[in-house]
């Protein structure tokens, strides 16, 4: 008899899932369970007590709200969890019963960050993308400090401004997503502290300015296996003017590396290049032939 290995039934009039489902189901080799686009408002507790090896959950792009920590007893193996475009309440100890839990995206719904709510996860990618958050803190990534190493997915929020210290305690974060937030401001030392922050996407903001201390002293205390910072900066509206010119010099001096898409050559791809008020320049031009306070390097 053929061993399942993957169940995928989306797009269906799923209403609610019980433990029934499951009975029969050798959970050692049962990893994949793919469930978006029902109509899920209910998951009976302990429904996925027998699937100990499921390794990926997609509960995305359902009516699904009242869920306890208990929906999820028995996932001893689960890595992978996508709550995107539901309802669901995260609060602390809503993921105490998936110990291995690394990848969790919480998009498409209006979403609040509260202390503490990560304490005793594992997770290394994050995702909340979409989800109408107006404001970031340095508190609200208490319980990650440790484990957030690869992903903070943000895109698409709706924040003017990158407040002091905010990503400090994410000293492992290597990819931050910033795209699509309505950005204006990136205050001094927002990035103080991400000391293996190696790519940061900024496009589709309306950039006003980027403070030359947004890295702080980390910006000079990186480890050596990360040679610089990539800024991905597409679509933005800079007002190109002196203040301006210290991106220039980490630029030359290979501290950061300024890009515009994911092609290496970004010579033909001029018209995506982040522009300038004045004189509707591409940035790169302005930083090359105009800034009339070139930092000597």
């Amino acid at each position: 008899m053929p061993i399942l290995q993957e169940l995928d039934i989306r797009n269906n009039d799923i209403k609610t899932i019980e433990a029934s489902m499951f009975k029969g189901v050798n959970d050692n080799e049962f990893m994949h369970l793919i469930l978006p686009n029902n109509s899920i408002t209910f998951i009976e507790k302990e429904t996925f007590i027998n699937l100990n090896q499921l390794w990926h959950l997609d509960l995305s792009q359902n009516p699904l709200s009242g869920i306890s920590a208990e929906t999820f007893f028995g996932l001893d193996g689960l890595v992978r969890l996508n709550l995107s475009y539901t309802n669901v309440t995260v609060v602390q100890g809503l993921f105490q019963y998936i110990p291995k839990l690394q990848e969790l995206r919480l998009s498409g719904y209006p979403f609040i960050i509260t202390p503490d709510m990560w304490e005793g996860t594992g997770i290394s990618h994050l995702e909340i993308a979409y989800a109408n958050i107006t404001e970031l803190t340095r508190d609200i990534w208490s319980g990650l400090e440790n484990t957030l190493e690869w992903t903070l997915n943000l895109e698409g929020n709706t924040f003017i401004s990158i407040k002091q210290y905010t990503f400090t305690s994410l000293s492992k974060l290597r990819w931050l997503k910033l795209n699509n937030c309505g950005i204006q401001y990136i205050e001094p030392f927002a990035f103080e502290g991400a000391k293996q922050l190696s790519i940061i996407g900024l496009s589709g903001n309306p950039l006003i300015s980027l403070d030359g201390n947004m890295f702080g002293k980390t910006i000079n205390e990186r480890p050596d296996h990360w040679e610089h910072y990539v800024l991905y900066f597409d679509a933005n509206s800079m007002k190109c003017h002196s203040e301006m010119c210290w991106l220039y010099g980490k630029m030359i001096s290979g501290q950061i590396e300024l890009l515009v898409g994911w092609w290496p050559d970004q010579t033909k791809f001029d018209d995506l290049r982040p522009r300038c008020e004045n004189g509707n320049q591409s940035v790169w031009n302005y930083f090359l032939n105009d800034c009339s306070m070139k930092p000597k390097i």
